[in-house]
C-alpha cells in the first residue's frame, strides 16, 4: 500500500558533491546525499534490554553552524563549514554530532557521555548515507560500490543478497556471503563507489565501526558503517570519528587516502576516557 510519510527537515544532512550554487559553470551533474546522522543510537544493558534510544524521529534538536569562514576574499562573503548538534536522551546520555567539511572531504564526530549512574553493555549506531539522489553515485547495477576483503576489493553485485529483501550485511573480520563460494573475510570498515565516469572514487567509513550495511533497494541505495561499543561504564566518554570524501583517481588510490585517515584523523581522535 503507498503512503505518504513526512519528516522535519532535521532528519537528513544534506551534503552536495557539485552544489549548483557553487558549480556554475561546471559541466558536471550535480550529486545529492543524504546522510541520516544518526537513524538510530541503542544502548543496552547486559541482558540486552534497551536503556534508551534516540532516533530521527524522536530527535526535535536543530544543528547550528559553529563557525564562518572566509569563503572569497574579494567580496568577503562568509561560508559556514562547521555543523553542531547536541541533546540530552533520558538524562542518561549526551551526545553531540558533528560534521565539519572543507575541499572534497566531510569530517564527521560523534561524542557520547554516559552521565547516567550505571554502565552500558554495548552501543550500537545506524547512520545511513542514501544515495537515490546522486546520478554519479547512485550504481544502479551494483558494479561500482565496493568492500574491501582480505582479497582485494569487492562489489556489491558479487555478494548474496537475500532473495526477499535487497539487504546484506558484513561484520568486519568475518566471511562475506559470496555468490562464488570463495572464501573472503571483510577486512575494513570503509564503502567505495566509483562514479558512473570512472574519474571519481567516494569513500564513506567510521573509525572501528564494526558491520557494514547495503540497501540496493533504489527508493534509499543506502550505505552504513556502523559502530557498536562494548563496556561503558558510568561517567565515560566516547569519542568517534568518520569520514566522507571524495578523490579523483583509481580505487587503489582511495584507498590509501583511507588508510591515511584512519592512521591520523580516525585513529587518534577516537578514544574512550574515564
Amino acid at each position: 500500500m503507498q503512503q505518504i510519510n513526512v519528516y522535519p527537515p532535521t532528519t537528513c544532512l544534506e551534503l552536495w558533491l557539485n552544489e549548483p550554487r557553487r558549480a556554475e559553470r561546471s559541466q558536471a551533474p550535480a550529486n545529492l546525499l543524504r546522510l541520516m546522522f544518526p537513524e538510530s543510537i541503542m544502548a543496552f544493558d547486559s541482558n540486552d534490554n534497551m536503556l534508551w534510544q534516540s532516533t530521527f524521529e524522536n530527535n526535535r534538536n536543530q544543528w547550528r553552524y559553529e563557525n564562518l569562514a572566509i569563503g572569497d576574499m574579494k567580496s568577503g562573503q562568509k561560508i559556514q563549514k562547521t555543523l553542531i548538534r547536541s541533546e540530552v536522551v533520558d538524562d542518561l546520555a549526551l551526545i553531540k554530532y558533528i560534521v565539519k567539511w572543507d575541499g572534497t572531504e566531510a569530517y564527521l564526530a560523534l561524542t557520547i557521555n554516559n552521565i547516567s549512574p550505571i554502565s552500558w553493555n554495548r552501543l550500537v549506531t545506524s547512520i545511513c548515507l542514501q544515495r537515490p539522489a546522486s546520478p554519479e553515485y547512485i550504481d544502479e547495477d551494483n558494479s561500482r560500490t565496493f568492500l574491501v576483503s582480505d582479497h582485494g576489493f569487492v562489489a556489491s553485485n558479487q555478494l548474496i543478497f537475500p532473495e526477499d529483501r535487497p539487504m546484506v550485511y558484513g561484520i568486519v573480520g568475518e566471511e562475506l556471503p559470496m555468490q562464488d563460494g570463495s572464501q573472503r573475510r571483510l577486512n575494513e570498515e570503509a564503502l567505495f563507489v566509483v562514479s558512473k565516469d570512472q574519474r571519481y572514487v567516494l569513500c564513506y567509513a567510521w573509525h572501528m565501526a564494526r558491520r557494514l550495511f547495503l540497501n540496493r533497494s533504489q527508493c534509499v541505495k543506502c550505505l552504513h558503517s556502523d559502530l557498536e561499543i562494548h563496556n561503558i561504564h558510568s561517567k565515560t566518554l566516547i569519542q568517534r570519528r568518520g569520514t566522507l570524501f571524495l578523490t579523483e583517481g583509481s580505487l587503489d588510490e582511495a584507498f590509501e587516502q583511507y588508510l591515511s585517515w584512519k592512521k591520523t584523523g580516525g585513529e587518534n581522535l577516537s578514544l574512550n576516557e574515564q
